[in-house]
């Protein structure tokens, strides 16, 4: 059974707002109020953030998403940063589908 890849644009895209938001807005300020250094912080939230993205594109290429062309199955192939754009190839029909999520 595969998803659509609107769902699967969704799912992923939503837990990164999720875990940017979480880093960003209450990890990172609750640090700095503790005594920690903007110095420090802001690259390990790079860092981090770096390495979050590319964990959510490991997890999201085990998730079967369905090609819209031929019904087979596509892989994820990742995305960018800004605007977020997915990329999904289907193995049957050689189909390459882009989906962009702007804000």
């Amino acid at each position: 059974m595969a998803i659509r890849p609107r769902l699967h644009v969704f799912v992923v895209f939503m837990i990164q707002f999720i875990l940017i938001m979480a880093l960003v807005g209450g990890v990172v300020p609750t640090l700095h109020e503790r005594g920690r250094s903007w110095a420090v912080l802001v690259p390990v939230a790079i860092v981090s953030l770096v390495i979050l993205h590319y964990l959510i594109s490991v997890v999201g290429r085990v998730v079967p998403v369905k090609c819209p062309q031929c019904s087979g199955r596509s892989r994820y192939r990742g995305f960018g940063w800004w605007p977020f754009t997915y990329r999904y190839v289907c193995s049957n029909c050689g189909t390459t589908a882009r989906y962009d999520v702007a804000g």
